[in-house]
């Protein structure tokens, strides 16, 4: 399997849980059974911390998170950069993000467009294969997670 990919997919699952981390603390919840009643409740919002806005849409399995500075804070006081991630959901508590080839392509076209071309969805999936064969990653739900 391809080490780039590698550094890659495991930047995005970092960003999912920097993304967990905002929620849990910016919806006041402390785990994922929280989450879960919370997203019955209220499956798109907005909440402010740190001086930015972020904005959650939840999804079938997963969740569309955005973040940005708020525009009245100036540039020389803005701290932290914006988030913005699409993650599926993981099948269990010790799983919080499975890899969709798709969702990692359009993370890895935001972040790193310099490796657009080189890691189209194919060739993530393709990879991902490749790392279940070498006992890197196994798939369960059709999502790809690391061993």
């Amino acid at each position: 399997m391809d080490n780039k990919l590698i550094l890659l997919a495991k930047d995005y699952l970092d960003k999912a849980d920097e993304m967990k981390q905002l929620m849990f603390q910016g919806l006041g919840v402390n785990t994922r059974d929280e989450l879960r009643d919370f997203r019955a409740r209220m499956p798109i919002g907005t909440f402010y911390l740190n001086r930015m806005k972020h904005a959650f849409t939840y999804h079938g399995r997963g969740c569309r998170f955005e973040s940005e500075h708020m525009f009245n804070v100036p540039e020389n006081e803005r701290v932290g950069k914006p988030l913005n991630i699409d993650m599926d959901f993981g099948y269990n508590d010790d799983t919080w993000c499975g890899i969709d080839p798709w969702k990692l392509y359009c993370f890895v076209k935001e972040y790193y467009p310099d490796y657009e071309k080189q890691f189209d969805v194919n060739v993530i999936k393709r990879e991902f294969d490749l790392g279940i064969k070498e006992k890197i990653m196994y798939k369960k739900y059709d999502l790809y997670y690391f061993h």
